[in-house]
């Protein structure tokens, strides 16, 4: 895909709620959630973006994968970007709101999600935070959730 950004860093900031997952041979590591959640669970990305941004509106790529039939992965978008001489702490994260991943008929299919990321804009080399935070409130998924992001412009 022309114009994708893959993550450099993926932390599992909610220790026992997050954790790196492969869930199936033919695809590659994930950012795993269990299959109940006890509370909010946070992943932090960090996106270097390229010197020349592609063309289009930048959106993340949430592709995700569960042994399930049914259920709704409810996930909370939050980010900021910075570049040399800014201070990351300055800067709070800004939402871009809540989207559902939605699974349904066939176990272990993929499904995707884009989130528009339009809250702030992407600057040419600066380093993008993403927090993808699964919400308990509203999450239906009752199996383990894969999941991998990237930043796209279309």
């Amino acid at each position: 895909m022309a114009g994708q950004v893959f993550p450099i860093s993926a932390v599992p900031v909610t220790s026992g709620l997050t954790f790196p997952s492969l869930l199936d041979l033919a695809h590659p590591e994930g950012l795993g959630f269990p299959a109940s959640l006890s509370g909010d669970a946070i992943w932090r990305l960090f996106f270097r973006m390229p010197p020349t941004l592609p063309t289009g509106t930048g959106k993340l790529l949430i592709v995700g994968q569960a042994n399930a039939t049914s259920g709704v992965a409810k996930l909370n978008v939050k980010w900021k970007s910075w570049g040399a001489n800014e201070v990351p702490l300055a800067s709070s994260l800004i939402a871009e709101g809540v989207a559902n991943l939605t699974f349904a008929t066939t176990a272990y299919r993929l499904t995707e999600l884009k989130v528009t990321m339009d809250a702030d804009t992407f600057i040419g080399g600066e380093l993008v935070q993403v927090d993808l935070t699964g919400e308990t409130a509203s999450w239906t998924l009752a199996q383990v959730l894969s999941l991998r992001a990237s930043i796209i412009f279309e």
